[in-house]
């Protein structure tokens, strides 16, 4: 009887479990929906950041408060407010990537010193820009502070937790990995938990420099 019981118990713990990861799932699957919905309602042009943003924004809700709030009208409240700062941050952060590549590609092929110490530059400046756009969106969702502030924190935490770095940086080789080989799963649910994991990532690293501020 005492083992009917346990084999009980673990069946229910074990399908409680498995109900947990369906929601989950089936979350992950609704608000990467939302997103390509949203994107495609600003003409991808006009949407592709605002969603993207948001799509961080909730993630950060869901890790701070759980899944219990209404996802598609907070999904939209939050794609309103976020809908002109998140165009001029990153529509100025694909112009700044730009840039480096026009003056990358414009002396790659220069065989002069100056040429050599310019591409030097251009490499830090890279360097630093990958680290930025790491905690970039995830600062944005996560602090009230103007677009200059957002890239001035962004670079703090980044250079700050280098490790927090790493580990978003290996999320990202990961899913690209799952990207291709497992095309169909990633298109259904890639992009949001990618996402979720990012903020995760990045929401720990938050949370460790306010603990440091305070000891």
């Amino acid at each position: 009887m005492t083992l009917l019981r346990k084999w009980g118990g673990q069946m229910l713990n074990y399908d409680g479990k498995l109900v947990s990861i369906m929601s989950w799932i089936t979350r992950f699957f609704y608000i990467q929906l939302l997103w390509i919905g949203f994107s495609l309602f600003g003409l991808v042009i006009g949407g592709l950041f605002p969603a993207t943003f948001t799509l961080f924004g909730i993630s950060r809700k869901w890790i701070r408060e759980g899944a219990n709030f209404p996802i598609f009208q907070t999904y939209l409240k939050m794609f309103k407010g976020m809908f002109i700062k998140a165009n001029i941050l990153g529509w100025f952060m694909v112009l700044f990537a730009f840039s480096l590549y026009f003056y990358y590609s414009w002396f790659i092929d220069e065989d002069t010193l100056f040429a050599t110490l310019f591409l030097g530059v251009i490499f830090v400046l890279l360097i630093l820009y990958l680290f930025i756009v790491l905690f970039l969106i995830p600062v944005f969702v996560h602090f009230d502070v103007s677009v200059l502030n957002v890239i001035k924190y962004a670079f703090i935490t980044s250079i700050s937790k280098p490790l927090y770095v790493i580990g978003m940086l290996f999320i990202l080789i990961v899913n690209w990995f799952f990207w291709q080989f497992l095309t169909i799963i990633f298109l259904c649910i890639g992009i949001s938990s990618m996402i979720f994991m990012l903020m995760l990532m990045a929401h720990t690293a938050f949370v460790s420099m306010a603990e440091e501020a305070e000891s």
